[in-house]
């Protein structure tokens, strides 16, 4: 409600958007949600892939991950598009 409610009030101000998406946030809220509430950037690209999940929401980690370690998630974060729908799928209209 309150990403909503600034991107709208950015939109009536005639302001563009930019937003990171928080990687431990995205299966609350992620790109897709931002642009159709009008968000107009993303920086990097965290929250996309997870918009292109077709059977989950959370990416899958592996047993021992740590959030805290750079190796480990940065790591893990390429992976996610090896679990997103393959391009040109009814998923990837959607976006």
């Amino acid at each position: 409600e309150i990403m909503e409610a600034a991107l709208e009030e950015n939109k009536k101000l005639g302001l563009g958007s930019a937003a990171h998406h928080a990687q431990m946030a995205v299966a609350k809220w992620n790109v897709l949600h931002s642009a159709r509430a009008g968000l107009t950037t993303v920086e990097h690209w965290y929250g996309l892939p997870e918009a292109l999940f077709t059977d989950r929401t959370v990416q899958h980690y592996p047993s021992g991950y740590n959030y805290n370690n750079e190796q480990d998630r940065f790591g893990e974060a390429g992976k996610l598009w090896e679990q997103a729908a393959p391009p040109h799928s009814e998923k990837w209209n959607e976006v």
